[in-house]
Parts: structure tokens; sequence; C-alpha cells
């Protein structure tokens, strides 16, 4: 049986704990394949998101309708 698990934001230690557990089954096998960053989560974003709801919070965020334009 082969299971497919996907971990956002993990470091180091939460990879050699889950490794520890892992041992534990002497036939388990672990395969890890570092995907690319997600820009999304970066701490840069989540500052910049926090800010918008910030001033959303305090009503100076106004959002502009716009209608889609057709090419």
């Amino acid at each position: 049986m082969t299971l497919t698990m996907t971990i956002q934001n993990a470091d180091n230690t939460l990879f050699e704990a889950l490794k520890g557990v892992i041992k534990l089954s002497p036939k388990a096998r672990v395969s890890v394949k570092k995907i690319a960053d997600d820009d999304f989560y970066s701490e840069a974003n989540i500052r910049h998101l926090e800010e918008l709801k910030k001033l959303d919070d305090e009503g100076k965020l106004h959002f502009v309708k716009h209608e889609l334009i057709k090419a």
C-alpha cells in the first residue's frame, strides 16, 4: 500500500519526528519530495494579508467593482 501525504510549512524537526514514528514499522519506506516554497504562505505575504485585514476591520479598505472586459 502506498500513501501520499502533503505537509505545508514543515521544518526539519517535524520531519525527523515523523521519520522516528515511521521507523517503528521496519518494512515501511519513506520518499520525500520537496516542492518549491509556496509564496502564499511566505512571512511577507502573511504580514501583508494581516495588514489588509486590519485596514478592513478599521473600515479603511475599499473595494471597487469592475466589469469583466472581453477582448
